[in-house]
């Protein structure tokens, strides 16, 4: 999976969270909950998902919650880019009675 990441400031704190970042979608099959390609990361900012996803350096080493924020950015843009059946769809496969559940509090 090619992630275009853009670092604000070049510090040494965004060059290791994008490299771990990296590391992580090695590691991982992120692809099903990517919505965005374009990652930004940026020293002491809080994490967004509009206009542009953008994390922070904080779990820079901490993996497990770098990947946590990642997807949590990812499902937030999926709300804004129309991509929200995609990522139910994920779910039906991935987490049946989960998926049950979630469609069933939006009926409401």
């Amino acid at each position: 999976m090619d992630l275009q990441i853009t670092l604000a400031h070049g510090t040494p704190r965004e060059v290791e969270t994008s490299q771990c970042l990296l590391g992580l979608t090695y590691r991982h099959n992120l692809s099903p909950y990517t919505f965005t390609r374009l990652i930004r990361i940026e020293q002491g900012v809080v994490p967004h998902s509009h206009p542009v996803l953008t994390l922070n350096t904080l779990y820079r080493h901490a993996p497990e919650l770098l990947r946590a924020t990642y997807l949590h950015e990812q499902i937030l843009e999926s709300d804004h880019s129309g991509s929200r059946k995609r990522l139910d769809k994920c779910y039906e496969v991935r987490i049946p009675v989960a998926a049950h559940r979630i469609s069933r509090r939006r009926r409401k």
